[in-house]
């Protein structure tokens, strides 16, 4: 038996009281099956929408989608969507079906859904309804289609991504007919809109096994790459030089399986060394270099979220971490004030992050030092953090109103000249006091006129 949430158990009960039946659905009764909290609640019953908002008279109810029999109760302040049991019509867009029929029996819902563990229902009085062998599946740890798996990818190209998604979250295996299925069909997920793809995508992303993730990405490299075909050059293309045993896409997927489940930093690294294949040099010993190859990935990347409709946070954010991923940093006071005030404080520690994760993806005998390197760099920026040292402007303590008081107008020139005064207090020529300062920057404007 599975205990529900009163809030879930509430809604099942006013259906059952008005005569229908209800089941909790879906992903949430995966989700409760393995033991996790289910973010949304889905409820499938035999009432027709109508007859659904009827019984709820009195609750807030949200049309989420008559048209597909469902509709959102909130149930003490809780969402829940609540649909009729239904059966698809005809998919022409690879993505909704045309219409849909409404249907009494709840086997007949159950078969039209994506994947075996996301296809069974469960009611406190009834128990369980399991068709498709869902509780099996899940108790062996395997994405499997309902059903023939190239039926469901031709209705729905983005449960191809959806299949891929679920396997790194949920740490299972897809079945061969399933696999199979979706590397055919890939092709299909041309026609669905980006942001969709996105969506799973960035979750996929989330995974909290980065190895079993890396696993996926590679069992499904031919699918991704029809969303993201910049990855295609970086395959099985050699690094030839020391620093490297793997080639350009080993050492991204080994790169993204030690990494934290951040979703800049992952991305970051999935895409920090793409410009590699277009700026390799290779010198009289015969030895491969990618100078240049950061602003090159940048490019790429910026050009990859700009298709996938990415947020401009995430896309700054990512552009941002490729670009520096390869920096090297001095592991002095000056040096890391300079790429904090740059880059920002929270940049800076998922830029060590991405290092980090770059590093261990290198030669064995450059891992350890690197690693070190890394740390200390990390305690330098904790110690200029807790001591509340200047790094920027706005730690300075003076301001523009001071600079201007001085006699400059407002304008370019007040910012170069704390600029200027930042400069010298983070190289320790002058002490950031706002008499010193003023001093400093009287000298600054005189010897601009």
């Amino acid at each position: 038996m599975i205990k529900l949430p009163l809030f879930v158990e509430k809604v099942i009960d006013v259906l059952e009281e008005n005569g229908f039946e209800a089941y909790v659905v879906g992903g949430s009764l995966r989700d409760i099956y393995l033991g996790s909290e289910p973010h949304d609640w889905d409820v499938c019953t035999s009432a027709m929408p109508e007859e659904t908002m009827k019984c709820f008279e009195g609750y807030r109810i949200i049309e989420t989608g008559l048209k597909h029999g469902t509709v959102t109760v909130m149930s003490d302040g809780n969402p829940i969507e609540i649909t009729t049991y239904r059966i698809d019509g005809d998919y022409k867009d690879c993505r909704h079906p045309e219409n849909v029929t409404f249907t009494k029996n709840i086997e007949e819902d159950l078969k039209r859904r994506d994947f075996t563990v996301n296809a069974m229902a469960y009611s406190p009085k009834r128990g369980f309804v399991d068709c498709n062998g869902s509780r099996a599946d899940i108790e062996n740890g395997v994405i499997r289609c309902v059903g023939n798996a190239k039926e469901r990818f031709t209705e729905d190209a983005l449960r191809i991504m959806r299949c891929i998604r679920f396997s790194a979250v949920l740490g299972f295996s897809v079945d061969d007919d399933t696999e199979a299925a979706a590397k055919e069909l890939a092709g299909n997920l041309s026609a669905i809109s980006k942001e969709r793809v996105w969506t799973e995508f960035k979750k996929m992303m989330c995974a909290k096994d980065g190895k079993w993730l890396s696993e996926c990405i590679r069992k499904f490299t031919s699918v991704l790459s029809v969303v993201i075909p910049e990855i295609l050059p970086t395959v099985g293309f050699p690094h030839n030089n020391p620093h490297h045993i793997y080639d350009v896409w080993e050492h991204t997927l080994f790169s993204v399986a030690v990494s934290e489940p951040e979703l800049d930093v992952r991305v970051s690294l999935l895409f920090h060394d793409l410009g590699k294949p277009y700026v390799q040099t290779v010198d009289e010993k015969g030895i491969s270099h990618f100078k240049q190859h950061q602003p090159v990935s940048e490019n790429i990347a910026l050009e990859i979220l700009k298709n996938l409709k990415v947020d401009n946070k995430t896309k700054e954010t990512v552009c941002l971490l490729v670009k520096y991923h390869d920096i090297k940093i001095e592991n002095t006071m000056s040096c890391v004030k300079r790429l904090l005030g740059k880059i920002g404080e929270e940049n800076f520690f998922k830029l060590l992050k991405v290092k980090r994760a770059d590093i261990k993806a290198h030669a064995p005998e450059y891992i350890e030092s690197d690693l070190k390197h890394c740390d200390e760099l990390e305690e330098t920026a904790k110690k200029i953090l807790a001591e509340n040292q200047c790094f920027k402007i706005g730690d300075l303590n003076i301001n523009g109103n001071d600079v201007m008081s001085l006699g400059i107008k407002s304008g370019k020139q007040v910012g170069t000249v704390l600029k200027t005064l930042l400069d010298a207090v983070i190289s320790e020529e002058i002490e950031n006091d706002r008499e010193i300062l003023l001093t400093k920057a009287r000298v600054i404007i005189d010897g601009s006129d």
